[in-house]
């Protein structure tokens, strides 16, 4: 036998068969990374989701308050082009500030 193969550093069993440990060892060390990771995941989610729900109603309460506030941009703007000297330094003002006022349409 020549000295390469006496010290080997992969030496089947007794029997012939080769062993299944280490392949059946990464293999499980695998499955149980990607099941953490997995689950972190599904955690991270869940706690999205409920501070999604938590903020639900501060996001209805800002969509109600941005209805009116532009109900009452638009009747403010429609006095302004009627005539209303008040509501033209309203609208005139708004405009220097950057707020664009649309006229309903009732």
């Amino acid at each position: 036998m020549t000295p390469e193969r006496r010290y080997s550093a992969r030496r089947a069993p007794a029997d012939g068969r080769q062993s299944w440990e280490l392949p059946l060892a990464i293999l499980s060390a695998a499955l149980v990374v990607a099941l953490g990771v997995e689950t972190m995941q599904l955690v991270e989610r869940w706690r999205l989701a409920e501070l999604r729900a938590a903020q639900a109603p501060q996001v209805q309460q800002a969509a109600k308050f941005r209805d009116q506030l532009q109900a009452l941009g638009g009747e403010t703007a429609r006095l302004a082009d009627g005539g209303d000297t008040a509501a033209q330094k309203i609208v005139d003002t708004m405009r220097q500030q950057g707020v664009t006022l649309k006229v309903g349409d009732k």
